[in-house]
């Protein structure tokens, strides 16, 4: 019997047939594997990098939607309860206050030609106007001398004051910031100032007599200047600096307090019925300023300073802590120097153009503000990052246009006065020369900005195409002004018009000769626009620098009497 014995040699264990086997990645599959995870991570990233940016942008457009949305809020309710019927000749015993806006001298179209496109458009517009709250009350604050005045301490207490009753201001602050000339993004702010109507505080303790000496607690007199720290006497003097020093601290609608000899005494709190008068609104104050600040603003003479236009030198003026004068420190403009009347202070070959007279409080012919009142310059702002604050009124004249197209069938493109390509000619184009547009018979009314008309021929006038009334004297001020004017000025005892005769529109008499006994062609003043106003529009614009993002608003009131 054959037997075999298999024995595995020591040491040694059994092989496969095939030799070793074992997993693992070749270099190519490595690379690819590499370029597959870094597409995965980079389409990650680049997912992560879409999210954030949408989540930017829709944070950024709710911020911008909110911002709007409470400016909107206020501008609406306080149009909605304005305290007088928005018409000229406002008698003062109605106690009914006013209504005014001033069109600066830039519109839309103003920083570019018509072959650019621009995020900017009319940012200088102003409005004011006394309103009256239906539900919570205004609050402001006051800095009381009572105490200082009665001997009851050396501080005076900084009390709040609440009124259903206020005088409201809107307008824009433009910091040229790159110092190019232009407007742009994030140089804009809109502000908005609420001063409170309580004409009670005259007639407290924290009062001065009428005249000069030792202070008597118990006459009635007006309100005590803010920077006034004596308490036995009345100071000699009172100046314009005062006044800024008052507004800096306290939220109080004041005017003038005058001498039987024209003097000024101090600030007495208004009523709507001193607010119909243009010289006791803010802004409107009778000052001259100096332009070299040699010398100090002073008030003008009483009566003397009409029409008392708008001088935004009185609101918050631009600022350069790097520029010195007497008053502290001013923006003085590309050029270093203070504004000269006559002279091209900028040198953009303009004299005495918007950027100098200061119509944004830049290189000004009358800049000489307190520095003090810089100090609010942080206050009071209702939106930054403006692009846009157009103040329009309704104009039931104005005239619609459209184009209509070299070919049957083109589209119509209706046109208002205030949009781009609202031309002056009405011929008939080709196709070799397009048409220019054409004026709508059948359609008018419009919101317009006021004195639209100004660089425009062959249009069809109306209500609020042309330049102001002359005999309001404020043709020749910048920007264009609706106000309900104060029936007052024709019968004030003072000369308004220069001619050597006072008040002829209420003496009695047919002065001219024409039309009866004091007719309206007698009357030695007159509103900018003799006309109701039915109705306003604001346009505002705003920007988030950061995700380019641009929203706009429009907010409509009327003005129809119920």
């Amino acid at each position: 019997m054959n037997c075999r014995l298999n024995i595995a040699s020591r040491g040694h264990a059994a092989r496969s047939p095939h030799g070793d086997r074992r997993s693992g990645l070749t270099l190519v599959e490595l690379l690819v594997a590499m370029t597959v995870t870094l597409i995965m991570a980079f389409a990650l990233i680049q997912m992560f990098q879409s999210i954030g940016r949408g989540v930017a942008a829709g944070r950024a457009n709710l911020e911008l939607a909110g911002d709007l949305r409470s400016v909107s809020n206020m501008l609406r309710s306080e149009t909605d309860n304005v305290t007088v019927d928005v018409r000229p000749w406002t008698q003062p015993g109605a106690n009914a206050g006013h209504v005014e806006i001033v069109d600066g001298p830039t519109r839309d179209y103003s920083w570019v030609t018509t072959s650019e496109a621009t995020m900017v458009g009319d940012i200088d517009d102003v409005f004011s106007c006394t309103v009256r709250s239906t539900g919570d009350p205004f609050v402001g604050k006051f800095v009381d001398y009572a105490r200082v005045i009665s001997g009851a301490g050396t501080t005076p207490d900084t009390r709040v004051i609440t009124s259903q009753y206020a005088e409201v201001v809107w307008w824009t602050r433009w910091e040229d910031n790159d110092v190019n000339g232009t407007p742009g993004p994030g140089e804009v702010t809109l502000y908005h100032r609420v001063f409170l109507i309580v004409p009670e505080l005259n007639t407290e303790l924290r009062v001065f007599p009428s005249g000069s000496g030792t202070v008597s607690h118990t006459n009635p007199g007006y309100l005590r200047s803010a920077k006034q720290t004596s308490t036995t006497t009345v100071p000699a003097t009172q100046s314009p600096t005062n006044l800024f020093n008052f507004h800096q601290v306290s939220d109080i609608s004041v005017k003038l307090h005058r001498d039987a000899s024209g003097n000024v005494l101090g600030f007495a709190a208004n009523t709507l019925a001193d607010l119909t008068r243009r010289e006791n609104r803010y802004g409107h104050y009778p000052v001259i300023f100096d332009p070299t600040f040699s010398s100090a603003p002073v008030f003008k003479a009483a009566g003397v300073g009409f029409p008392f236009a708008l001088s935004r030198a009185q609101l918050i003026p631009r600022h350069d802590t790097s520029a010195v004068s007497m008053n502290g420190g001013f923006f003085l403009g590309v050029d270093g120097q203070p504004g000269i009347a006559t002279v091209d202070d900028d040198g953009n070959g303009t004299v005495d153009d918007a950027n100098e007279i200061g119509w944004f409080g830049t290189d000004d012919l009358g800049v000489g503000v307190p520095s003090v009142t810089l100090a609010r310059i942080g206050d009071d702002i209702a939106l930054t990052s403006v692009l846009a604050f157009d103040i329009r009124v309704w104009d039931p004249t104005a005239q619609l246009r459209y184009n209509p197209g070299t070919t049957a069938g083109a589209v119509i493109e209706m046109l208002e006065p205030s949009d781009r390509g609202f031309t002056a000619a009405t011929s008939v184009g080709t196709s070799a020369s397009p048409p220019a547009a054409q004026t709508l018979p059948s359609a008018s009314g419009a919101f317009v900005d006021l004195f639209y008309g100004w660089n425009r021929t062959g249009i069809v006038t109306s209500r609020f195409s042309s330049v102001p009334a002359t005999r309001s004297q404020l043709a020749l001020n910048i920007g264009p002004t609706y106000c309900t004017w104060a029936y007052d000025y024709e019968h004030d005892g003072i000369d308004q018009d220069g001619d050597g005769t006072a008040d002829e529109g209420t003496d009695g008499f047919d002065t001219d000769n024409a039309n009866g006994v004091d007719d309206v062609a007698e009357r030695e003043t007159s509103p900018p626009y003799a006309v109701p106003l039915r109705g306003i529009e604001f346009r505002i614009r705003n920007y988030d620098s950061d995700t380019r993002q641009v929203r706009q608003t429009r907010v409509v009131s009327n003005f129809i009497p119920e």
